[in-house]
């Protein structure tokens, strides 16, 4: 009786391990690579580029245009390159559940509708390079909630509307290029709150009214692009304070005014017109 008993015992041990194994197998794609699927539901991918995205996959690791953070027992989704794969559709908000996400480059592909707001949840984000797509509506001001953000492509689309004052809290950005869209509305006073930024490139717009004095607090400016915009009244004698300047493009604008003494750090060669 006790052999059978214990012969019991052993067999249902074994059934209970054999279905746990089983439900882990099962338990298959973690909750990142479950993540980018949301988000690769809204692409329209012609050339099957993300072909290897696969939901029996335990991780999203592997995938084309994914790259994870080297800890072999936890890895983690840091970085999304899928510049230049003929890639047409919206940008998914579900792509900030990716809590660990540093760079989003979907540049040179076919991508339309709204820059989703929920990007302010990316926190962690580094580089954003949306350019050279077909993004419209406006930036959204929870852009500003991205205090690690260095880089920021927004160049070639549609985008329109103003730029936010929330740009002004992006205390780590070096570079923001925006030309070619269709932003209106004046330049943001807070732009002087950019301490590191280096390059500012928002030609071929409609941006309006002057240019911020306070655009003076860029103390590491090296490259400022307006042109072709309506910006007029008086060129800022703070430029003339950008000692790391070197390119200042200006032209097809209604600019106004001369430069004082203090502008010696401004190259001669600019053109304003």
């Amino acid at each position: 009786m006790e052999d059978s008993r214990r012969g019991l015992v052993v067999g249902f041990a074994g059934i209970f391990i054999v279905t746990a194994l089983l439900v882990c197998a099962s338990e298959g794609l973690n909750s990142e690579g479950q993540y980018l699927l949301e988000f690769k539901e809204g692409i329209h991918d012609e050339f099957n580029y993300l072909g290897n995205w696969n939901s029996s996959d335990q991780t999203p690791c592997g995938w084309k245009g994914v790259n994870c953070s080297s800890d072999p027992k936890i890895p983690v989704v840091v970085s999304i390159s899928l510049s230049s794969l003929n890639l047409s559709g919206t940008l998914s908000p579900s792509i900030c559940n990716l809590v660990n996400l540093a760079e989003l480059d979907v540049s040179n592909n076919g991508f339309t509708g709204n820059i989703p707001k929920e990007i302010g949840n990316c926190s962690g984000l580094e580089i954003l390079h949306l350019d050279n797509n077909q993004f419209d509506g406006q930036i959204p001001s929870e852009l500003g909630n991205l205090p690690s953000l260095t880089s920021l492509n927004l160049c070639d689309n549609m985008i329109s509307g103003p730029l936010p004052e929330e740009v002004g809290k992006l205390s780590s950005l070096v570079q923001f290029l925006a030309y070619t869209n269709n932003i209106s509305g004046p330049l943001p006073v807070s732009l002087g709150n950019l301490k590191n930024m280096r390059i500012f490139r928002v030609g071929e717009n409609f941006i309006s009214g002057s240019i911020p004095s306070t655009i003076g607090g860029c103390e590491k400016l090296e490259f400022l692009g307006l042109a072709e915009n309506n910006l007029g009244g008086d060129i800022p004698k703070e430029i003339g304070m950008l000692k790391s300047l070197t390119d200042l493009v200006l032209w097809s604008n209604e600019l106004m005014g001369r430069w004082s003494n203090s502008a010696r750090n401004v190259p001669k060669w600019f053109k304003r017109a």
